[in-house]
């Protein structure tokens, strides 16, 4: 009988031991060190990742969103309203996906966060890749574009898998008129030819004919063939602030070079 009765206490407490459980795990254990808020979302893991049933700091806090880029899942925040409307009004969506609409020329923002993290993801807006335009946003509107993008994700859904974007960085020589003639001032992105010129000191041309690629003024028009020849030939003819010279290019010379900025149509999946 000496010996049942401890028995019979490790098979009761072996029993109750899943209840005991789903107790401990009913409280996220950042509230041992943090005061609870925004308790109508959801659980702290809803809005900051992490493992919330860690104890121990270093484990509670793997892969943790910090607060900056925790907004994402309140739609009527300011940080995901402000970082929603940036991507257009800077021309974001000439290269990329974002909420479903633009260009694939570079990465899919929408299935971004899934194989990301929001540093990295506000690292490549602050140092941007070689053909990326530098936008030069502030710390708090970076943080909105993170917050935004990670919002877009979610709408989405984890994919089964993102079909690679091909874009070639082999140097052609320089020898084509793009290259020549509007890539010391002007870089690109293409579909068809990847990046192309080397300046900063004009505006990124990539995916110009696009219906993503910021309007030129407030009339809302996007970029022709016809409206660059005529900005080509006398600048500031059509905006009398403009910083660019003329540039005489004959006709054979400006079809090559409009050519390397065409999109592909099947590439256009924002119109």
């Amino acid at each position: 009988m000496g010996i049942r009765r401890p028995l019979l206490i490790v098979i009761a407490a072996l029993l109750f031991l899943p209840a005991a459980s789903v107790a401990l795990s009913a409280e996220p254990g950042c509230l041992r060190c943090h005061p609870a808020h925004y308790e109508e979302k959801g659980r702290c893991s809803h809005c900051h990742k992490g493992n919330e049933s860690g104890r121990r700091a270093a484990i509670a806090h793997l892969g943790l969103y910090p607060a900056r880029y925790s907004y994402f899942r309140m739609e009527e925040s300011t940080a995901v309203r402000r970082g929603g409307k940036l991507p257009g009004d800077f021309g974001c969506r000439r290269c990329h996906v974002f909420g479903e609409k633009g260009n694939r020329l570079s990465s899919d923002l929408d299935t971004l966060p899934f194989r990301s993290s929001p540093e990295r993801i506000a690292e490549a807006i602050r140092v941007p890749a070689y053909y990326m335009p530098d936008f030069r946003f502030s710390e708090e509107q970076i943080a909105a574009v993170v917050n935004a993008i990670l919002a877009a994700s979610g709408k989405k859904g984890k994919p089964a898998g993102e079909t690679p974007v091909r874009v070639h960085f082999e140097e052609d020589g320089g020898e084509d008129v793009f290259s020549r003639r509007c890539g010391p001032c002007h870089k690109a992105l293409s579909a068809r030819y990847g990046g192309m010129g080397k300046g900063n000191i004009g505006p990124n041309l990539s995916a110009l004919f696009s219906a993503e690629y910021p309007k030129p003024d407030r009339k809302g028009k996007t970029w022709s063939p016809e409206r660059l020849r005529a900005w080509i030939a006398n600048p500031r003819k059509e905006r009398p602030a403009a910083r660019m010279p003329p540039v005489p290019l004959k006709e054979e010379d400006f079809l090559r070079a409009a050519e390397r900025l065409e999109i592909p149509p099947e590439w256009d999946i924002g119109n």
